[in-house]
């Protein structure tokens, strides 16, 4: 898995491009032919704003929205999964801020 970072000042939170493998339905039908089973992968690109890996171990975590510790629209990607994450900016933790 490839890495790419800018350099972050404290208090602020990283926004970061995230390339993972899914794990997907072979087909839509209930029965399928093994010959017919596609072999590519299945990737997604998922963008947000990304937590310490202290939060959940063996992951990357993203998330949409952030205010006072709370946080929603959370993902938690298997790092067995992720093909690269990208830091493309950084923005103020302003829950921080007094």
């Amino acid at each position: 898995m490839k890495r790419h970072r800018k350099q972050n000042k404290e208090k602020e939170l990283p926004v970061c491009i995230v390339l993972w493998e899914d794990a997907h339905a072979g087909s839509s039908y209930s029965w399928t032919v093994v010959d017919d089973i596609d072999p590519d992968p299945y990737l997604v690109v998922s963008v947000g704003v990304m937590l310490d890996e202290s939060v959940k171990p063996g992951h990357v975590t993203i998330i949409q929205s952030y205010v006072n510790e709370c946080c929603d629209g959370l993902l938690h990607i298997p790092l067995a999964m992720v093909k690269e994450v990208k830091i493309v900016d950084s923005v103020p933790d302003f829950t921080s801020q007094g």
